[in-house]
């Protein structure tokens, strides 16, 4: 058997049983790892949040020579509400708040028990408002009627306190006597009931000619008060209690008895189905 002699040298290299690759292949870069990607971008954040505070400092240096002047506290900066009879002068003098530099140089706490010394405070509070201003709320005291006190007439709210009149301004209540200030608390804050009651029961009654000019409380079994119509006046006693429906008496009798021109000096409406009349003579 002839054997076949193989020449390499002349063979085509395509029938090479080891075939080479015709293109060359695409080396691939190991990519960064993923921690250092994120570190990456959040230093890159970081110093575009410099850069941009930079500017903002600079811009707010060049349009602000005093820096600090935005912050420092003025009482322009003071608003207040609630107030009709205490006036923004008498507010900002007892908050005291010259030489203040900054709105957190004082109390606030401390700041509301002196809006509350003012007679006619019953209640404030006090917030911050940023960045250099001062809220103030004032609840004032309502009176309910007028007394002597050393023989001047001033105001007295519902809890006995007693209220110099402000000025320019008017009220229409009778004048509270018998009230004793000096008394046992309880005993003042009955007396004040009492004549709250009264008021009360009067208002409830379609208004007449007739006001009240003054209410006595000495005795708490039986409040007096004085009623005015003109140049007449009248002292009415109307006990304790129902007191719309003694006054409905009183004008029902009074309209009957005017006809007959007989001069009054006093009216007990304390007793039930009966009118006590005491005349002038």
């Amino acid at each position: 058997m002839a054997t076949k002699t193989l020449d390499f040298r002349q063979a085509d290299p395509s029938d090479s049983p080891y075939l080479r690759r015709q293109r060359a292949g695409v080396i691939r870069r190991r990519r960064k790892p993923r921690r250092a990607r994120r570190l990456g971008k959040w230093i890159l954040l970081l110093l575009l949040v410099l850069v941009s505070s930079a500017g903002g400092a600079y811009w707010f240096q060049m349009t602000h020579p005093d820096p600090f002047g935005p912050f420092q506290f003025s009482s322009s900066g003071v608003r207040v509400q609630g107030n009709r009879y205490v006036t923004r002068g008498e507010i900002l003098e007892n908050l005291d708040l010259r030489g203040m530099g900054s709105l957190f140089d004082f109390s606030l706490e401390s700041r509301r028990r002196q809006l509350e010394e003012i007679d006619w405070v019953r209640g404030a509070s006090l917030a911050r408002l940023l960045p250099n201003g001062l809220g103030v709320w004032i609840q004032e005291r309502e009176p309910v009627a007028f007394v002597r006190v050393a023989d001047r007439i001033k105001l007295m709210d519902d809890a006995g306190v007693v209220l110099e009149t402000p000025r320019g301004s008017s009220f229409d209540f009778p004048v509270l006597t018998g009230w004793n200030g000096s008394g046992a608390e309880g005993e003042r804050r009955g007396r004040l009931r009492l004549y709250e009651e009264f008021i009360g029961g009067w208002e409830s009654v379609p208004q007449s000619e007739w006001s009240v000019s003054e209410v006595n409380v000495s005795d708490p079994e039986d409040l007096k008060a004085l009623l005015v119509a003109g140049s007449e006046s009248i002292l009415v006693h109307f006990g304790r209690e129902d007191f719309a429906r003694r006054f409905r008496n009183f004008l029902n009798f009074i309209s009957r008895v005017r006809p007959t021109q007989v001069a009054i000096r006093s009216v007990d409406l304390r007793f039930k189905n009966q009118i006590v009349v005491n005349p002038k003579f």
